[in-house]
């Protein structure tokens, strides 16, 4: 209840507040021009004029290329692979420690110690790692 009368209290000061003389006023509104100098001559009130003024891109004959769609296997790949990159980040994060193997050069290796997360890339011998911090 009495959250109620603070709560009305406000209220009806807010009202009083808006409502007090000179509170909100408008003046005329008077419009100035910009930059005469970026149309010289032009009347803002001639439209064809004004438009004239304006490039306008050029027809080239031909309908721009559609774009190439994937094919049924590509989109098979790109899935796989998605599914496998959620798989090692679920690994990578659930904590502990472990590494992959990617071929050609490429290893994923991951640690947690300490409540940090370390985690290091080998791209054919140029090591790359990050530390995060882990949150179980």
């Amino acid at each position: 209840m009495k959250q109620r009368l603070v709560y009305s209290c406000m209220v009806a000061a807010a009202v009083a507040v808006a409502m007090a003389p000179g509170w909100a006023e408008a003046s005329a509104i008077v419009f100035e021009g910009q930059n005469a100098a970026l149309f010289p001559g032009a009347n803002p009130a001639a439209n064809a004029l004004l438009m004239a003024s304006v490039n306008k891109p050029q027809n080239t004959g031909s309908p721009p290329a559609a774009p190439s769609l994937l094919s049924d296997s590509q989109i098979l790949e790109q899935s796989v692979l998605s599914a496998a990159t959620a798989k090692l980040e679920n690994q990578i994060f659930a904590g502990g420690s472990g590494s992959k193997d990617l071929g050609g050069g490429h290893t994923i290796s991951w640690n947690t110690v300490g409540g940090v997360e370390t985690i290091t890339f080998n791209d054919n011998g140029a090591i790359t790692t990050i530390q995060i911090p882990f949150t179980p």
